[in-house]
């Protein structure tokens, strides 16, 4: 009888081990997959960081031969590379523009240095650089030289191994180093700029239009929301707090097939961005089972009367732009990005930023909007008008403009242009070039 009973005792011991065995598996499995997730995450904003070093140092470089040529050809071809250089680091920075007011301050800086030297190109055809213009633009050299290389030596730190996202909970140290040289050299001036338009301070200074009014909240409420409104997130974790225009709360998420980062605003506890990863196993959901969905979860996320006006499929992935849109009004300026895998229909990016600075509901239709035929006899005959549509667009300056929409091709090229619909001017032609997994409107 004790025989048996030992031999039941050893029985159960054994299958105890291999239960415990089994558990410590998974569990190492589990926080060998998060670690990995991590590791991917901090990559991400890595190369952001990399990828802005490349764009700044592109532009000290043009900047520096801006300042020895005398052709005018010439420099309106800098000036033109000198924007859009400008262009690709506020991209990449725009990956941590929540994180600090620091970064803000030079994502500010760089579209000001954009929008001044595309100014100064569309301002002339034959024109050469006026001496007055040429002693700005050597100073915005001189504050582009300091960046490079305040970032130059900020990227040492990098390197070290140490997690990037848990340096910027630890203030943005890396980047705070870099841009607090920056900004507090003394020896620097910031240059003063005498014209109207894209670089006017009190229109650089853009509002949290969206969040004004909206109650604060803790991180605690942030993680409710996201566990209330996102069901299938599985694992939750706090990761830092955000600093800037827009502050809110970052948290690293996971759900079965995937994981990633989402900020929330503190204001109001709206999404704010959300970037995720995850293998697309078998595409089996088209461009509108991908709409619904994104819609769905916009609509789930409190943002209402989003309409999708962009849609594009790569890679398996369907990328969407939702855009508010109110008694047959479209507001582009109200832009919500979504990302969708097209196996699950899983969110899989979120970037709603531009609507939360610009979203303040309906806006007044000027009373001597002009109908749309009129509008539509403006636009060049060979292009072949598939769609139109009454809009309100952003301009460079932050204002908006009231202006119809005509989509249509020429020579199998499609092509947007706008008008405004007050003074019938055209005021923007938009192209979308086929490229290798995807499309681009320039």
């Amino acid at each position: 009888m004790c025989g048996a009973r030992n031999g039941i005792r050893i029985v159960v011991l054994i299958l105890i081990a291999l239960l415990v065995a089994t558990l410590a598996t998974v569990l190492g499995i589990s926080v060998m997959h998060e670690k990995q997730y991590k590791l991917e995450i901090d990559n991400l904003y890595k190369k952001s960081y990399y990828d802005a070093l490349d764009s700044v140092s592109s532009l000290e470089l043009k900047l520096s031969k801006l300042m020895v040529t005398e052709s005018t050809a010439m420099q309106r071809k800098l000036m033109r590379d000198i924007w859009l250089d400008a262009e690709v680091a506020t991209a990449n920075l725009s990956q941590l523009v929540t994180k600090s007011e620091q970064i803000n301050k030079i994502v500010r800086f760089l579209n000001k240095l954009g929008d001044y030297c595309k100014s100064l190109c569309e301002k002339r055809e034959t024109e050469k650089i006026s001496k007055s213009e040429r002693v700005t633009l050597d100073e915005l050299h001189t504050l582009v030289t300091g960046l490079k290389k305040a970032m130059a030596n900020s990227s040492d730190s990098i390197m070290t191994g140490s997690s990037f996202v848990t340096r910027l909970g630890d203030g943005i140290a890396i980047l705070s180093d870099a841009y607090g040289r920056f900004n507090n050299d003394e020896s620097i001036v910031y240059p003063e700029m005498i014209y109207d338009g894209p670089f006017s301070d009190g229109l650089a200074d853009r509002k949290v239009k969206f969040l004004e009014g909206k109650n604060e909240i803790n991180m605690e409420t942030a993680k409710d929301i996201i566990d209330k409104k996102l069901t299938d997130v599985s694992h939750l974790e706090f990761i830092t707090e955000c600093k800037g225009s827009v502050e809110g709360f970052m948290f690293f998420v996971t759900w079965a097939d995937g994981y990633g980062a989402i900020t929330l605003s503190k204001n109001g506890g709206f999404v704010i961005d959300y970037i995720g990863y995850k293998s697309v196993v078998v595409p089996n959901l088209n461009e509108e089972e991908c709409v619904a969905k994104a819609r769905a979860i916009l609509e789930r996320l409190g943002y209402f009367d989003m309409m999708p006006v962009w849609v594009t499929n790569s890679h398996s992935m369907v990328y969407i732009n939702f855009a508010f849109t109110k008694n047959n009004v479209t507001y582009y300026p109200d832009l919500i990005k979504v990302k969708v895998s097209t196996d699950t229909g899983s969110i899989i990016g979120l970037d709603a930023l531009n609507y939360i600075y610009n979203h303040i509901g309906e806006r007044a239709i000027p009373a001597n909007t002009t109908i749309a035929q009129d509008a539509r006899a403006k636009v060049s005959a060979n292009i072949k008008i598939d769609s139109q549509r009454l809009c309100v667009i952003p301009t460079e300056w932050n204002s908006e403009i009231v202006a119809y929409e005509f989509s249509g091709k020429y020579k199998d090229n499609l092509y947007f242009v706008y008008i405004d619909a007050v003074t019938f001017e055209e005021i923007k032609i938009m192209k979308v070039v086929e490229q290798d997994g995807g499309v681009l409107v320039a």
